[in-house]
């Protein structure tokens, strides 16, 4: 686009932008601070925070096939069994 008498506005410098105007920093906060702040916003919110189930994926060691599963929050990650050969080992 060329500049023209109809669009032009502003002084023109010869830059494509305005200079970069950062924003003010705000006041550090001590991890207390940060830790009692975050504990109040988690009383006011007006839903209730729910843990939803996990789904953890994994490789087979042998067949190199992926298994997936869900685990309920609270509860123990079940020993893998690949589903395609059988086989107990799963790849780190």
């Amino acid at each position: 686009m060329t500049v023209t008498a109809k669009n032009f506005t502003g002084e023109f410098s010869g830059e494509f932008m305005p200079p970069f105007k950062p924003k003010p920093r705000q006041p550090s906060m001590s991890k207390a601070e940060l830790r009692a702040q975050g504990v109040l916003a988690l009383a006011q919110a007006s839903k209730p925070v729910m843990k939803l189930p996990m789904k953890i994926k994994r490789q087979c060691a042998r067949c190199d096939h992926f298994n997936s599963v869900l685990v309920e929050p609270g509860e123990a990650v079940p020993a893998f069994k690949c589903l395609a050969c059988g086989y107990s080992m799963a790849r780190p």
